[in-house]
């Protein structure tokens, strides 16, 4: 599992011992990118793809570089509103049953 996060040392100590105990890699997006451009709003696919923001290319060029496909369609007015390829994918409304 390939996660972009705000880099580690900004992350709880415990935290960052957990992925590394699960073999989970923290990609480091820069704050910044994080925040205005919604660049740690990625949807993994499965079988080592995942939907990642057009505009985030310093993550996108760190997720191939880990050997990822990442299709990246341009989102940038989705991530002005807040969101990205993630939170696209939430359901709009759910059966109550």
């Amino acid at each position: 599992l390939w996660t972009p996060s705000v880099p580690p040392p900004r992350q709880p100590s415990a935290f960052t011992a957990w992925c590394r105990d699960h073999q989970i890699r923290l990609i480091d997006t820069g704050y910044r990118a994080a925040m205005e451009d919604m660049a740690c709003n990625v949807l993994a696919l499965g079988q080592d793809r995942v939907i990642s923001p057009r505009h985030s290319s310093a993550t996108n060029a760190a997720l191939r570089a880990e050997g990822l496909t990442v299709l990246d369609p341009e989102l940038r007015l989705f991530a002005h509103g807040g969101g990205s390829a993630h939170c696209m994918s939430m359901a709009l409304a759910r059966d109550p049953d």
